[in-house]
């Protein structure tokens, strides 16, 4: 499979490096730069673990204990939570945060742009879905994950309804952004807007009328996806633009719950601040047969 990937898609040149590998557990890895930047994507849950920027700055966080298997969710980068948010509605036992996130994505296209970025597009169809997942998701659809490399970066989740009937879809960006000192870290642009707060069993909360602060747990639902909302860590500022979405999920589990979770390393929760452009709670999206909609984001760095 590697062999055939780097077949279609390798590339180097000054303007596009681009190659294949196998990871743990035979599962492909792509590396890709260009003179704006650097990525790296793990097929499985087309999850971006890295981004680099043109300035050496690493943007995402990435747990020293992830689990790189077949089947199991990344803990850090931009894991793609889809077609459900969190819990399942319906099925207890069923994974949290869906299956796109752990199913292996195809890559379908590879060029670079007039303005020199790189574009990269990668699917996942339900009808080849192995049966474990197809299982989890018996319904027809199709999505498309286009991923933008410049100067910022821009990633695109596009659903397509191939079925008959309404699919209902909540979906999340979860993306890990990486902080020098969470005590420090604020994330600002959601001051006016109200939420639900998970800790408090989803009670609805007021607007704060100020920045968020990370000195505890912090998982909350907001109502609104303004643009921008940024993140400030030590001198660092992250730019979140969203697209085709009326919610804003940011999350940090704090130390007593980061401490249940086998795949955050002692004191890494100190690491991260996770903002997540999202279609969920009362955002959920439904889907008319044959319709489509794109969750999407650009992230600014400065």
């Amino acid at each position: 499979m590697i062999e055939s990937l780097n077949q279609r898609f390798a590339r180097d040149s000054d303007d596009l490096k681009v190659r294949f590998r196998s990871g743990p557990g035979d599962i492909p890895w792509l590396e890709l730069s260009n003179p704006l930047g650097y990525i790296e994507l793990c097929l499985q849950g087309a999850h971006l673990t890295r981004w680099r920027t043109q300035s050496g700055r690493q943007v995402f966080w990435m747990s020293k204990k992830a689990r790189m298997q077949r089947a199991k969710a990344i803990r850090g980068g931009v894991p793609l939570c889809w077609p459900w948010f969190g819990a399942h509605p319906e099925v207890a036992d069923f994974p949290a945060h869906g299956i796109a996130r752990i199913a292996l994505w195809q890559p379908v296209s590879l060029r670079r742009d007039a303005s020199g970025h790189a574009v990269l597009e990668l699917v996942l169809d339900s009808d080849q879905l192995d049966d474990s997942l197809q299982r989890l998701w018996p319904f027809a659809s199709r999505l498309t994950y286009r991923i933008e490399l410049g100067a910022s970066l821009r990633l695109q989740l596009t659903t397509l309804n191939r079925s008959d009937h309404d699919l209902p879809v909540s979906q999340a960006l979860h993306t890990y952004f990486s902080v020098g000192d969470l005590a420090s870290a604020r994330v600002s642009g959601l001051e006016q807007v109200e939420y639900l707060d998970k800790p408090s069993g989803f009670t609805r909360c007021p607007a704060a009328g100020e920045a968020i602060r990370f000195d505890a747990e912090v998982d909350r639902i907001y109502a609104a996806a303004p643009d921008p909302v940024t993140l400030s860590d030590q001198g660092n500022i992250t730019r979140i633009h969203p697209e085709g979405s009326r919610s804003t999920v940011v999350w940090n589990p704090g130390e007593a719950v980061a401490a249940t979770m086998d795949d955050i390393p002692s004191g890494g929760y100190r690491e991260f601040a996770c903002i997540e452009t999202a279609n969920a709670a009362d955002d959920a999206v439904s889907l008319a047969p044959g319709a489509s909609h794109t969750l999407g984001v650009i992230y600014r760095t400065d």
